[in-house]
């Protein structure tokens, strides 16, 4: 029998299938977090103060937004670009590469719903989900926004959705 949690986790992914990264958000101080913007744009309702993200990210939001707070890599056709494991500027310089790409397919594996997004250039995200349940360094592995419905994964092999309020003014 089909397990029922991963059908449905793929259900509320398969909308990012053909989308394009149009901005990739890190800071120093989020660590090796980071966020992808995806799909359509649409104007934020209030614009974003922070100086360190580009001024159309802090004048639209995605379609579909994508948090990563666990452990990460992201694979080239023959070698790693980078990880969470390499410093800021590092890990910073080789996210870029995700913005225009388009996904191409994404796989999400229980029980702790780990992530493997394939990208239109040979690249593959792949998000380890290693916070678990005790006193892990942060409350979540990943989440995703998709429209007005929200997906968060962890800690442990938990998952949840939401409903967002506004995913974008109108």
């Amino acid at each position: 029998m089909a397990n029922p949690l991963l059908r449905d986790i793929k259900k509320l992914l398969t909308p990012l299938v053909g989308l394009r990264c149009w901005h990739v958000g890190t800071g120093e101080l989020l660590g090796s977090s980071f966020g992808l913007a995806l799909g359509r744009k649409h104007r934020r309702r209030f614009s974003l103060s922070n100086p360190t993200q580009n001024i159309e990210f802090r004048e639209y939001m995605g379609e579909v937004s994508l948090l990563v707070w666990c452990t990460w890599r992201l694979d080239g056709p023959v070698e790693a670009v980078t990880s969470s494991d390499e410093d800021y500027e590092a890990m910073a310089t080789g996210l870029k590469v995700l913005v225009g790409q388009k996904i191409l397919k994404i796989e999400v594996s229980p029980p702790a719903w780990d992530l493997c997004i394939t990208f239109s250039n040979d690249l593959q995200l792949r998000v380890f989900c290693d916070h678990v349940p005790g006193n892990p360094s942060f409350d979540g592995n990943w989440q995703a926004r998709v429209r007005d419905t929200i997906v968060a994964v962890g800690p442990g092999y938990k998952w949840r959705t939401s409903h967002a309020e506004t995913w974008y003014d109108r």
